[in-house]
C-alpha cells in the first residue's frame, strides 16, 4: 500500500487514462498474455510513469468460496506471478521457507523442553505477522464502514489466522513451482513466457 512507484496494478481496481493507455502501447504488452495487470505494470514501468496506490480505489471482495476453490485460485495466481514476476515469486518462496522453518523449529524446541528459546522464536516469527493482520483489519474498517457487521463477526481472522495463512502460502508456493499450466473457466493455458501463452484445452 505504498504511495511510491514500487506497486503493481491489480485488475480488480485499476484506472488509467485512455491517452496514457495508447502512449504506453498497453495493447502490445497485452498481446499473447493471460495477465492483464502484470503486463499493464510492465508497460507503465517501461514508460517510467509508475503506478500509484489510491486508497479510494479499494473494493471489497464479498463472494464466497470453498477452501478447495481458494487453493486453486491462489495457486493459479502464484503460477502467474512465477511467470510474470519471477524475482518477486522467488523472494516470496524463499522467505516463506525460512519463515515456516523458523516457526517449526520453535515449536519443536518448545515441545522438547527448550521453552525459553522455543517461546521466544514463536513470538518473533508469529507476533509481527499477527500485528500486520490486525492493521489490515483496522484499515478494512476505515475503508468499508458499511461492512462493519461482517467485520464484527469475522474480523478476528485477520489476527488469529495469520499462522495458518503463512503455511497455506508455503503450500501455494510449492504447488506453483511444479507447473506453468493454469485452468480458468474451462480453459487450460500453458504460460510459455510473459509474452506467449498456449491454449492446451478449451
Amino acid at each position: 500500500m505504498s504511495p511510491k512507484d514500487s506497486n503493481f496494478a491489480w485488475g480488480g481496481a485499476t484506472a488509467i487514462r485512455r491517452k496514457i493507455f495508447d502512449e504506453a502501447k498497453v495493447r502490445d504488452f497485452w498481446r499473447g498474455t493471460v495477465s492483464d495487470d502484470y503486463r499493464l505494470s510492465a508497460a507503465m514501468s517501461a514508460t517510467n510513469l509508475g503506478l500509484h496506490f489510491v486508497p479510494g480505489a479499494m473494493v471489497a471482495t464479498t463472494g464466497d468460496c470453498s477452501a478447495r476453490e481458494f487453493l486453486r485460485w491462489a495457486t493459479r495466481q502464484m503460477i502467474i506471478t512465477k511467470v510474470y514476476r519471477r524475482n518477486l515469486w522467488l523472494a516470496g518462496f524463499v522467505a516463506h521457507i525460512f519463515y515456516c522453518g523458523a516457526m517449526l523449529t520453535s515449536f519443536l524446541m518448545l515441545f522438547f523442553g527448550e521453552a525459553p528459546w522455543g517461546l521466544g522464536g514463536l513470538v518473533l516469527t508469529i507476533v509481527p505477522g499477527m500485528g500486520k493482520g490486525e492493521m489490515r483489519g483496522y484499515v478494512a474498517r476505515l475503508m468499508f464502514p458499511e461492512r462493519e457487521e461482517w467485520l464484527d463477526r469475522f474480523g478476528w481472522a485477520y489476527f488469529w489466522m495469520v499462522p495458518i495463512a503463512t503455511w497455506t502460502w508455503l503450500y501455494v508456493f510449492a504447488a506453483s513451482a511444479l507447473t506453468r499450466r493454469i485452468e480458468w473457466r474451462g480453459y487450460v493455458y500453458e504460460l510459455l513466457s510473459a509474452e506467449q501463452t498456449r491454449v492446451v484445452r478449451s
